[in-house]
């Protein structure tokens, strides 16, 4: 077996190398995926690890069944900090691996999942299509159609509901009695300050986005839709469904902030609270396919198989490239 080289970086100071230098750090933008064997540290604290396989976190172990996350960052965690949720989920017998990419828009996801099924055992792939096909990029049902078949060829399949912390009276009350005028996270010096204020004051709507009744209403809009797209969808396919959307809807108009630090992303403070519940909805699945002795031997040829023809698949993908909608923006 070949060393492995890990590319360590230290930053000194946040705000003077930039925000798009930084993410460059760990993020190839040419094809939207994260940079294997990449680790980046300041003052000693490591804020950001990516393993071989081109995911967060650290290395997967050999031999023992994965649960697959995909998604976009509101499944990555912030770049800023190691945290994340698929990280939390703990079941005997399997190991989560958080496949998701920042900015990834589903196309991507698919993608991302037919490269790494040639080198993992997916036991169980759990699918959150994000955020970037509801109101910009391909956001026919088609499209969702196409891309979230991709993935039912693994063992099995759950799809989560899109989450997000907006409720009915927002539509007409709207944010501005939440949203917080508080220092830009692009300008800290210190890693550890931009990750603290996602659990600190920080409420911000979506990016630059304007926060008008008119836009929240087209993204809550956009969200029924695609849900209740992923429910029958699921549903269907006789998959299993993860509704995180209503597991984190706020009790109240002053809670909307609690679990979320802008419209789309959880706090960390809130990934134990989602990845206990994500767990609670598959474990009996995963229990029982584990005790099933011949599903180790169908995802082991299921990722042979793949591998096999990963040559055709590695060649589209060379000659893809990520959406350039001026909306995706790499937002934590």
């Amino acid at each position: 077996m070949q060393p492995v080289t890990i590319s360590k970086y230290e930053i000194e100071d946040l705000a003077e190398i930039g925000w798009e230098q930084y993410q460059s750090l760990f993020r190839n933008r040419n094809n939207g995926r994260l940079i294997p064997n990449t680790q980046v540290w300041q003052d000693g604290i490591l804020h950001m690890m990516v393993n071989s396989l081109g995911c967060k976190g650290g290395e997967p172990k050999p031999d023992l069944p994965a649960i697959g996350f995909f998604g976009d960052s509101s499944v990555m965690g912030p770049n800023v900090t190691v945290q994340n949720y698929p990280g939390l989920v703990n079941i005997e017998g399997v190991q989560p691996i958080n496949c998701a990419v920042e900015a990834s828009e589903i196309g991507i996801s698919a993608d991302i999942y037919l490269e790494l099924r040639q080198k993992i055992d997916f036991l169980m792939v759990v699918v959150h299509p994000g955020w970037h096909n509801l109101i910009y990029n391909d956001c026919n049902e088609q499209y969702w159609e196409e891309k979230l078949s991709v993935f039912l060829d693994a063992e099995r399949v759950a799809y989560c509901t899109i989450a997000t912390c907006l409720t009915d009276e927002c539509r007409i009350r709207g944010l501005d009695e939440l949203l917080t005028n508080v220092t830009d996270q692009f300008g800290f010096k210190k890693l550890k300050d931009a990750a603290a204020i996602l659990d600190g004051n920080l409420f911000a709507f979506w990016h630059t986005m304007e926060h008008s009744l008119k836009t929240i209403n087209r993204i809550m809009d956009a969200i029924e839709r695609h849900n209740a797209f992923i429910r029958e969808f699921a549903h269907r396919h006789g998959s299993l469904l993860i509704d995180l959307n209503t597991h984190l809807r706020p009790p109240t108009y002053e809670n909307i902030p609690q679990h979320f630090w802008d419209v789309c992303h959880p706090r960390p403070s809130a990934f134990p609270l989602i990845a206990e519940f994500i767990q609670g909805e598959i474990v009996s699945e995963v229990s029982r396919l584990i005790k099933d002795p011949s599903v180790k031997k169908r995802i082991r040829r299921r990722r042979l198989l793949a591998r096999s023809i990963f040559g055709k698949i590695a060649t589209r993908l060379r000659k893809s490239e990520p959406g350039k909608n001026e909306h995706q923006h790499d937002i934590y």
